[in-house]
């Protein structure tokens, strides 16, 4: 990024993300390779949320409807479910993502 944005136009791109990350963002020096990394980051987590969301989902649906309520349905949920919990907690949602890979790519064309 050649030229420094002034705070109110980062706080008016970020107005989709969380206000800690908001502030973070305001107080950080957004170099491109900085600005690249997160965009990479972001869209490997996404990537990653898909491969590990969707099969679950199926799985999890085929055995709802195929078994019922039992012990593997239930193991399968809680498996699941300990695996999002866990990533919302940690590195944040699919939807969160996808909004910081929209931030990061406004703030880098600015």
């Amino acid at each position: 990024m050649p030229k420094s944005l002034n705070p109110e136009k980062v706080a008016e791109i970020a107005a989709l993300l969380p206000k800690r990350e908001r502030s973070d963002l305001a107080q950080k020096d957004l170099s491109k390779e900085w600005l690249t990394s997160q965009i990479e980051l972001c869209q490997k987590r996404m990537k990653r949320d898909l491969w590990v969301g969707l099969p679950w989902f199926l799985i999890y649906s085929y055995l709802l409807f195929t078994e019922g309520v039992k012990a593997v349905t239930m193991g399968v949920f809680a498996i699941g479910m300990v695996y999002f919990v866990y990533t919302i907690f940690t590195t944040g949602s699919y939807g969160l993502n996808k909004n910081r890979v929209k931030v990061y790519k406004k703030l880098l064309e600015e």
